[in-house]
């Protein structure tokens, strides 16, 4: 769980850009600020949106997120979400989630880097078991995601998007810099032919998409780019900025929910 301190500097900067990205940070009218959010409402436009910014920096009951989601939209508002990536609550590495097995040996080939910018080895010898059929770099970009990354994640990929994808908030580190970070999420599909007879887990073992594991590849954003809110995916891309850093997509969420 995140700490005070933590959540509060997630919410002041999910907050700052916000603003910077032109919406009108509003007072909350929630009874219960359950989920450290934002209320904002569009600026520049004849009919504005309202908007509650979920910044998740702890998992919480999928009974409280729904009860949220509904109370939102009995405000007049819509949901969206960002999520604190601090590999212990969220956007959880796949290699510290479980291990991974490897063809022969240990020996390291080369070193790269994961999603939170450490060096990892490359070994000589490919991945194996589940994971047979994938890089090392690939492993490395997988993540274990929970039940609402899940929710979120799916609702952007029925709205009509080709990737599904989720927005973060990226904590200053020693190797990366305090920001908002967007992933495109592909399915992890796995292997049951890297198991042999005898092997540990060969009796159930079966070839299909992992429920949880996702590869996760970040989109590259330009400096300055915004963060932009929208209910449907026509509008995505409106506006007049070249590329958007974020787009939340609310509508399919509610679907989902109802």
């Amino acid at each position: 769980m995140a700490s005070l301190k933590e959540r509060k500097q997630m919410n002041e900067f999910v907050r700052s850009e916000l603003e910077r990205s032109g919406y009108e940070i509003l007072p909350n009218t929630l009874e219960n600020n359950w989920f450290d959010g934002i209320l904002i409402r569009e600026t520049q436009v004849d009919e504005p949106s309202k908007f509650y910014v979920a910044c998740h920096s702890f998992q919480r009951p999928m009974k409280d997120y729904k009860e949220l989601v509904k109370r939102v939209r009995e405000n007049g508002a819509s949901t969206a979400d960002i999520f604190l990536m601090n590999r212990k609550m969220f956007m959880r590495p796949l290699t510290e989630t479980r291990g991974i097995r490897k063809e022969t040996t240990n020996e390291v080939r080369d070193v790269n880097v994961n999603l939170y910018a450490e060096q990892v080895p490359i070994y000589k010898t490919k991945p194996a078991g589940s994971f047979k059929g994938y890089e090392w770099q690939d492993v490395y970009q997988m993540v274990s995601l929970r039940q609402l990354e899940l929710l979120v994640s799916d609702a952007n990929h029925v709205s009509g998007r080709i990737n599904k994808q989720l927005v973060c908030y990226q904590p200053k580190t020693n190797r990366l810099n305090e920001g908002v970070r967007v992933f495109n999420l592909r399915n992890v599909v796995l292997n049951a032919d890297g198991f042999k007879e005898g092997d540990r887990g060969y009796d159930y073992v079966e070839s299909r998409d992992s429920k949880v594991y996702r590869i996760a590849d970040e989109i590259k954003k330009p400096e300055n780019s915004v963060l932009v809110i929208s209910k449907n995916p026509m509008n995505l891309l409106r506006a007049t900025s070249s590329y958007k850093e974020a787009s939340f997509d609310t509508e399919s969420l509610e679907k989902q929910l109802s």
